[in-house]
């Protein structure tokens, strides 16, 4: 009988899970604090629930649960898709000291350009954990 070999906390495998869940710890946490700073908005609603439904995405991306990539890439798709809506006539140009020196509502113009770039950045993390998921699934080393 051959003796298996001892477990190796620094296999690169165990390095990357390690890093995974650190990547998508710090995205929940981000994006969960997305969610409360928009309860002082005139329209929280569908505000948290964006930031929301991304940082429980980002909770479980570790996990690698059935349905992650569907689930990602249909967010992605819908938060892209609210982005360029909003974006659709053109919004003002703003500075950027405009855009963060001041939380406050400001302008029309800042909070079209703070609400474009929020949905950007929620699309584009989930576009991710969609193609690292499918990745994933579909390598020959298994998920």
């Amino acid at each position: 009988m051959t003796t298996p070999p001892p477990h190796n906390p620094t296999t690169p495998e165990r390095r990357w899970g390690l890093l995974r869940w650190a990547l998508h710890g710090s995205a929940a946490v981000l994006f969960a604090w997305g969610a409360l700073v928009q309860l002082n908005d005139p329209d929280p609603l569908r505000w948290v629930i964006a930031y929301g439904l991304t940082a429980l995405v980002a909770l479980t991306a570790p996990l690698k649960p059935p349905g992650l990539t569907e689930m990602a890439a249909a967010l992605s798709l819908g938060y892209l898709a609210w982005a360029a809506w909003i974006a659709r006539h053109g919004i003002p140009f703003v500075t950027i000291e405009e855009m963060f020196g001041d939380l406050t509502m400001k302008t029309d113009a800042v909070e079209l350009w703070r609400e474009t770039l929020g949905l950007a950045i929620l699309g584009s993390y989930l576009l991710a954990v969609a193609l690292w998921s499918r990745r994933q699934a579909t390598s020959p080393h298994g998920p």
